[in-house]
């Protein structure tokens, strides 16, 4: 009985790296489908990263625990006004992904009579249905990939806050430090109802304006401070604010 429940855990453990593999592989294989370039690839503690556009991809320790659970990030190479559709697809990709992969290691599961590929089956129709199904329920910044492909796709505010997201993602892959970010460019974050996005587009602005406008750094960390106050401590300590402005 020991050893049976030792090699469910062992299965379970191998079966979700795996589950995570195929929907990450998923958002990045869309990506390339557009040409798209990899940049962020993290599954558990491992990475694979690029500091800028034009790096060679590196190895290393993720310390944000919260990215443990799978991230893969493919960026536009320059900036294009299809680049949010093609966004939304490369979204939807990884709960497509996982779902079909769940749907064909249940399969394998039957044939081979394998409990291997019953466990990675069942976690990977998991975290599909997770991801897909709309939800309020976010990791850090952002909202599963199926409310955002809603949102992007629905119109309106919500849209108009995941296309800032999206500009400020291109000018930061294709500038690099060097990107320069206009208050305009972030009013859909910082005039949202939500405090969240609300302290990403004030801590996108106060470190743009380090270099070029005190006053306006400072009165974007001044309401960085008081959002810090209701946003989850997560997401504070994803983008710290310091006492430079």
């Amino acid at each position: 009985m020991v050893e049976i429940l030792i090699k469910v855990i062992m299965f379970w453990i191998i079966g979700t790296i795996l589950s995570l593999c195929i929907h990450e592989f998923g958002h990045l294989i869309v990506g390339f489908f557009y040409h798209w370039k990899l940049f962020y690839f993290v599954v558990g503690p491992l990475k694979f990263y690029r500091s800028n556009m034009e790096d060679p991809i590196k190895i290393g320790f993720e310390t944000n625990i919260l990215h443990w659970f799978g991230v893969g990030a493919t960026v536009p190479r320059k900036k294009d006004p299809d680049n949010l559709n093609i966004w939304a697809k490369v979204l939807l990709a990884g709960p497509i992904f996982s779902l079909v992969g769940g749907v064909v290691c249940l399969g394998c599961a039957l044939a081979f009579m394998s409990l291997f590929f019953l466990m990675v089956g069942l976690v990977s129709l998991a975290i599909g249905m997770i991801n897909i199904v709309p939800s309020k329920l976010r990791t850090g910044l952002f909202y599963n990939d199926g409310t955002r492909y809603r949102r992007i796709n629905g119109g309106g505010v919500s849209a108009k806050e995941e296309a800032a997201i999206m500009n400020i993602i291109e000018k930061a892959v294709i500038y690099g430090d060097d990107a320069v970010y206009e208050k305009e460019e972030c009013v859909s974050l910082t005039g949202s109802l939500d405090p969240i996005y609300q302290y990403y587009g004030y801590y996108i602005l106060y470190n743009s304006a380090l270099n070029n406008d005190r006053d306006a750094a400072k009165e974007y960390h001044n309401h960085m401070e008081q959002l810090s106050k209701t946003v989850p401590k997560a997401v504070v300590n994803m983008f710290l604010i310091d006492d430079k402005g």
